[in-house]
């Protein structure tokens, strides 16, 4: 089966976590920590409403990395709520677990390669079906010192479904030996774009698809052992800043543009799809290598 949106939440989570180490490269064992917060937004207009508090953390070691992900959700209005709850929360905490890796080297001085790959597991109670693997390959050529193209393929896996995609994305990295300078890369899932007025202090604005599926409780009033997928764009700015060469610290404000919930039976039928209103959130992180 060729590229589906349904798939989008593997490439996510594990796009998100899977740094391609270079052959050569310093690789740190590293620890990371973030909290976010998307504001309240309604769903189908005034059917009730909801907001999404939660934190990421992880480590990396050489060519591995490891992330945990929690949402908790705050309801409100759940009686009116088209999920089929009798006024109870569809759900209250969402779980997230990402493995994965990448790796990339120099063929000469033009072109390159690369591979990423990794597994996941995002569910509400249980994890059973609640699995994803994507793996990922290709080439880079570089046009210019500061501009080079990726393109490549790969495949992804679900309980629900498998799916073939394709990659490409233009990257641009304009710092010179002093470390300033602009920087950004454009891809079929977003596009980001920085500017380093130091070494230590960077601002990255970006706009980059968004989409989560999970697995839902063998008891769900909402679908017994089925899924819910969460799916949009958001666009943000956020500052960066080392402290050290070591300790990094994160944070910015994002909007999340209007979304769309989409609740799948234990098959993968789908069931209900229902729209999610724009809401505001923000994020703070630390990340600390050794």
């Amino acid at each position: 089966m060729l590229f589906s949106k349904r798939l989008l939440s593997i490439l996510m989570v594990l796009a998100l976590y899977t740094p391609a180490y270079a052959a050569g490269e310093d690789t740190p064992y590293s620890v990371f920590a973030e909290g976010h917060y998307i504001g309240e937004a309604d769903v189908e207009s005034n059917e009730g409403s909801f907001g999404i508090t939660g934190f990421t953390t992880g480590f990396s070691i050489p060519y591995l990395d490891f992330s945990y992900t929690q949402d908790k959700y705050d309801w409100s209005k759940a009686s009116r709520l088209p999920l089929g709850t009798n006024g109870d929360d569809p759900w209250e905490t969402m779980h997230t677990l990402a493995l994965s890796s990448g790796y990339s080297d120099r063929i000469n001085d033009t072109w390159g390669w690369f591979v990423h790959g990794g597994i996941s597991s995002a569910f509400e109670s249980d994890m059973n079906d609640s699995f994803g693997a994507m793996a990922t390959g290709g080439l880079t050529y570089a046009i210019t010192d500061t501009i080079s193209i990726s393109a490549g393929a790969g495949i992804a896996f679900h309980s629900i479904e498998n799916a073939l995609f394709p990659v490409l994305s233009i990257d641009y990295d304009g710092r010179g030996t002093n470390g300033l300078g602009a920087f950004g890369s454009l891809g079929l899932e977003g596009v980001e774009a920085g500017y380093a007025f130091s070494k230590e202090f960077r601002l990255v604005g970006d706009v980059t698809r968004t989409g989560d599926i999970y697995r839902l409780a063998d008891d769900s009033k909402v679908e017994r052992e089925g899924f819910v997928e969460f799916s949009g764009w958001k666009g943000g700015v956020r500052a960066e800043y080392d402290v050290t060469p070591e300790l990094s610290f994160s944070g910015g404000m994002d909007y999340h543009f209007a979304r769309t919930m989409k609740v799948y039976d234990s098959d993968g039928d789908e069931r209900k799809k229902l729209d999610i209103d724009g809401a505001p959130g923000f994020s703070l992180g630390v990340s600390y290598s050794f």
